[in-house]
């Protein structure tokens, strides 16, 4: 396939018949402007089709063909037509909310009451609760109108805002919702009239997305999208926290502050910081160490500056005794016992380092251990602020991209090899046992190809020198710019 360009995929039934189309059109000129020159070009695999939902393979999962009747789609789409102009202007679609409004820049809901959900709204949650379809009854509608071609990205919805239990009705033109967990994906087709309702493993742990495009391939056939509506009806949470085992997905482990404005959220505190700090007493786990990363630091000159943000085990400490080595980690475990050099207790989200002090900063492991975007853009904000103009930067990351395992989201629990921890009762329920050896999940955002030099690029002032991937993760060295 050729990266970043359009492509269909054609079949035929034949070498021969493929042969002869290769031959008559490859390199020809299109009648269609938009695509002027038509190239075919030979794949050893297609792509593997959407795999076709199984209901039974997902847990808490409901899904109605025709729960609701011609008549009704009718009238209720008639009645978000007489409303029409009260919607919000969303990237193609258009959004109005009844009974409390949800915050897509905060990502929250609001806890300040607004109009009261419709008339037409309460015939369907009681049907709901005979046919005992719903765990509570919704006190919050959405109504979603997508034009062809609009989507949602993957997600699940918030935890802290809704309780258990998200009823989708569908109308108008039907489409292919994908729902993924583990890295596999499943793919059900949302038909008019529908009725689905995510509940337990299937509502917290398996994100729902809707690919942005203009059309389906489902069960070998192409399935165009028109105008789609669909009301979203929730029960708003009214209790404090969160009890899932998701924590990846979780806003409340993933955006909740534990202390001051530069605290770690909760999932940091406690799938980091204090995973790590088991991890490397248990002498179970060796940090890695990148070749490049390795020579560069043994060709700088004598009396370089460096600062090793998250050092963990030292594994650049004593690679050039020429230098000035500063480390630092927010690991009491790492301060206290780890290494020989004097090691600074420090979070990354608020260095205890001048302005231009550094002529290197080391940044290795640490920016994908960060739980949301806020943080991650602080980071990489205080590590440019520390470094010399003209110093250089070093950073690595965790990659999406791996051959071992497939990720179906860029935030996931990633299992190391740790020693007992009975004494932490939250980490311990986690703990899983694999092959007589236990392993704790450490929280990792994943990144794709060139996430990170497009962040940099965003919140620093710099010139990229050099990028790479070393194993399970992808590399950049770049340099400061003068302001």
């Amino acid at each position: 396939m050729l990266k970043d360009k359009n492509w269909v995929i054609l079949e035929f039934d034949t070498p021969h018949n493929a042969e002869l189309a290769h031959q008559e059109h490859h390199f020809s000129l299109s009648t269609w402007e938009k695509v002027p020159l038509i190239m075919l070009l030979y794949c050893v695999h297609a792509p593997p089709p959407e795999k076709v939902c199984n209901l039974e393979d997902i847990s808490g999962i409901k899904f109605v063909k025709d729960w609701i009747t011609e008549e009704e789609e009718h009238q209720l789409m008639d009645s978000v037509y007489q409303e029409w102009d009260q919607y919000d202007i969303l990237k193609r679609r258009r959004v109005k909310h009844w009974g409390y409004a949800f915050d897509y820049k905060l990502n929250i809901l609001t806890k300040q009451k607004i109009e009261e959900l419709p008339e037409y709204c309460h015939v369907y949650i009681q049907r709901l609760y005979e046919q005992e379809l719903i765990p509570h009854i919704p006190d919050q509608l959405t109504v979603n109108v997508y034009e062809p071609g609009a989507g949602i990205p993957a997600h699940v919805d918030n935890h802290t805002s809704f309780e258990d239990g998200i009823i989708i009705i569908s109308m108008g033109s039907q489409l292919v919702m994908d729902l993924k967990k583990n890295g596999k994906t499943q793919s059900l087709l949302l038909e008019p009239r529908s009725l689905l309702v995510l509940t337990g493993d299937a509502r917290y742990n398996w994100t729902h997305a809707i690919n942005s495009r203009k059309s389906d391939l489902y069960k070998n056939r192409l399935i165009p999208r028109g105008l789609r509506i669909s009301l979203t009806m929730r029960k708003m949470r009214m209790e404090e926290g969160c009890d899932c085992r998701s924590p990846e997905l979780c806003d409340w482990w993933l955006e909740k502050k534990i202390g001051p404005v530069y605290d770690s959220t909760r999932i940091e505190n406690v799938f980091v910081n204090e995973a790590y700090g088991y991890i490397y007493e248990s002498g179970l786990y060796q940090d890695t160490v990148i070749p490049k990363i390795m020579d560069f630091i043994e060709e700088l000159p004598m009396g370089t500056l460096l600062c090793d943000i998250g050092c963990g085990q030292g594994s650049y400490a004593n690679v050039n005794r020429n230098i000035i080595y500063n480390g630092c980690d927010f690991n009491t475990t790492v301060v206290n016992n780890l290494i020989n050099e004097p090691i600074t207790k420090a979070n990354i989200l608020n260095l205890p380092y001048r302005d231009n002090y550094f002529d290197v900063v080391l940044c290795l492991g640490v920016l994908d251990h960060l739980s949301n975007e806020m943080h991650r853009y602080s980071a990489i904000r205080e590590i440019y602020r520390i470094a010399k103009p003209n110093g250089i930067v070093i950073m690595n990351v965790y990659a999406m991209e791996q051959d071992h395992v497939k990720f179906s989201n860029q935030n996931n629990m990633i299992k190391l090899p740790v020693s007992t921890i009975e004494d932490n009762e939250i980490l311990s329920s986690f703990i899983t046992n694999k092959d007589e050896q236990e392993n704790v999940p450490v929280f990792f955002h994943t990144y794709r190809h060139k996430e990170l030099e497009q962040i940099v690029d965003i919140h620093a002032n710099t010139t990229f020198i050099e990028s790479f991937r070393d194993k399970e993760r992808w590399n950049l060295i770049a340099r400061k710019d003068e302001e």
